[in-house]
């Protein structure tokens, strides 16, 4: 503040004229201790700055120069605009100093990333620990929006190196009980782990039944267990769905042709090439059939125990042969390999037909 004088001769306080507005032509203003200079060098070395191919950032230069970054875009505008602009001495020496090669300082880590996966994993465990453990109860329990939780789930599966903040996944990390209508599952589905319900599932398709119809004996839509194929989180609902199915289509043919041919085109395993044992185990291998376009060499008999055990999962001579990958004629070179007397009740007859399983035979 200054002090002036009125026509009455009294003191009168007057606000002193603001450090931007100097006199003109003037290089440098002096206010109180500190210099100012005016600012248009400075705006113009900043603006050919960042009109480089590699340009840096207005932030980071007003970093580099140690000012405020809303203060460097001020004087940028104002420049830019014609209008009077002065700034510190120091401040004008630093931003004047910056270069093409200047290393500029990286960005302030404002906030903390944990990844995606260990908020997800844990999310399954609890749906795999619990009946009813919808996702919108671990987030209400977790006290976090369940719309966020979901988009993390789902963008997790498209991008695994997804991020999350880390004041979001503490919240979710902490939840490791959850109140009704949760409630711990019983010992004789604790067993039951997302990879044997998606076997389970590609081996119902590879039988013939479409989605529609798993869904529908499951009392679920097709829709949720393409998610669940998708997003690879399951509900109780979902895992109920398929272990019905599963008792309950998994044991004769599907209906659908389409379904099959496309189960066999991806090298699905048969519903009954699993042992309920062992089926929800990561580390089990289907068994009783031939990969197409195995490596090693057919023999007669590889391919009769080979096409026996196809016939008894409902697959006829055609479908047969499509899923172990054989022409017909290979096959018939195979069983004439085999040299059966004409009179013995083997199965090379009964191979080559198109007729109903070998066990129903058998009955």
């Amino acid at each position: 503040m200054r002090t002036a004088r009125t026509d009455s001769g009294k003191a009168n306080n007057v606000p002193a004229p603001r450090g931007r507005h100097h006199a003109p032509g003037s290089a440098v203003a002096e206010q109180g201790a500190v210099s100012r200079v005016d600012a248009r060098a400075a705006a113009h070395h900043v603006q050919a700055l960042t009109a480089q191919r590699a340009a840096p950032s207005i932030a980071s230069i007003a970093r580099a120069a140690g000012i405020p970054v809303s203060t460097l875009k001020s004087v940028l505008l104002d420049v830019a605009a014609g209008k009077d602009r002065t700034v510190r001495v120091d401040a004008a020496t630093r931003l004047l100093a910056i270069g093409a090669t200047t290393t500029l300082p990286s960005p302030p880590n404002l906030r903390r990333e944990t990844e995606a996966s260990e908020v997800v994993s844990h999310v399954r465990h609890l749906q795999s620990s619990y009946d009813r453990a919808s996702i919108a109860l671990i987030a209400r329990v977790a006290e976090v929006p369940a719309t966020t939780l979901k988009a993390v789930i789902s963008d997790h599966a498209v991008d695994p190196r997804r991020t999350v903040r880390d004041a979001f996944a503490r919240k979710v990390l902490a939840v490791t009980a959850l109140p009704a209508p949760a409630k711990l599952q019983s010992s004789q589905l604790a067993h039951v782990t997302d990879v044997g319900l998606v076997r389970r599932l590609q081996g119902l398709r590879s039988l013939g039944w479409t989605m529609q119809a798993i869904a529908e004996v499951g009392g679920v839509s097709a829709r949720t267990l393409h998610e669940f194929l998708l997003t690879g989180v399951r509900t109780p609902a979902v895992r109920d769905a398929i272990l019905a199915a599963w008792k309950q289509l998994g044991g004769r043919p599907g209906p659908s042709q389409i379904t099959r041919a496309r189960a066999t085109k991806r090298h699905w395993a048969t519903a009954f090439a699993w042992d309920e044992a062992t089926i929800d185990m990561p580390e089990a291998k289907p068994h009783g059939i031939r990969a197409p376009n195995h490596g090693n060499a057919w023999t007669a008999q590889l391919f009769q125990e080979e096409m026996d055990f196809l016939r008894d999962a409902g697959l006829n001579w055609t479908q047969s042969l499509r899923r172990l990958g054989l022409s017909s004629q290979q096959a018939r070179e195979l069983l004439a390999e085999a040299q059966m007397p004409n009179g013995d009740p083997c199965p090379v007859r009964d191979l080559t037909s198109d007729g109903p399983p070998a066990h129903a035979l058998v009955a």
